[in-house]
């Protein structure tokens, strides 16, 4: 294997994960001094606050994205059933002028077959 990871195209789809300039991390340094400053329990539970935090951060803004993708789709589902009514309408109102030309023509048939007798 060459050690080269391949992406799976869905997961551009699916998720938008932020990309983190590797000078925005904290250094190793910065991490330790407040180990020793102020405690290990203190650090693991800021860390644990800021994962939380961005977590939840992450999700709202995936949640609005789809409300927004969401509402598009409703908005083109009603578009289409207002198109499909309309021409649901049209053939409705071509089927009941077809049918009744057939009742004249039949009605004429009748006519004609009551004179040849």
């Amino acid at each position: 294997m060459s050690g080269h990871h391949v992406t799976n195209p869905a997961d551009a789809q699916y998720y938008s994960y932020p990309q983190v300039a590797e000078s925005s991390l904290m250094d190793i340094e910065v991490i330790v001094n407040l180990i020793e400053r102020i405690g290990l329990p203190a650090v693991i539970i800021a860390a644990a606050f800021w994962y939380i935090r961005y977590s939840t951060d992450l999700a709202k803004r995936e949640r609005d994205q789809m409300w927004d993708k969401d509402s598009s789709n409703d908005e083109r589902l009603m578009k289409l059933v207002e198109t499909t009514t309309s021409v649901m309408q049209e053939m409705k109102a071509a089927l009941n002028t077809n049918t009744e030309t057939m009742r004249e023509l039949l009605t004429e048939f009748r006519l004609m077959a009551a004179k040849n007798r």
